[in-house]
């Protein structure tokens, strides 16, 4: 399973990165949040070719 760190500004969800580990993703995600100081989310789901997020997707904490 793959989990991907989000930043999020309104409705334009970006990835930030992808992990193959839940707890570096969560790291990540910590890190991302302290540096960027916006919303960040770890999530796991399906990426396109065009690197967006298709249809539906867990998610595992939101830093806000």
């Amino acid at each position: 399973m793959e989990y991907i760190i989000t930043s999020l500004n309104g409705n334009d969800r970006r990835i930030i990165s992808r992990h193959d580990n839940l707890d570096e993703a969560m790291r990540a995600g910590k890190l991302s949040y302290e540096k960027l100081k916006c919303t960040i989310s770890c999530i796991s789901g399906t990426v396109n070719e065009d690197g967006k997020i298709e249809g539906k997707y867990q998610l595992y904490k939101t830093w806000f």
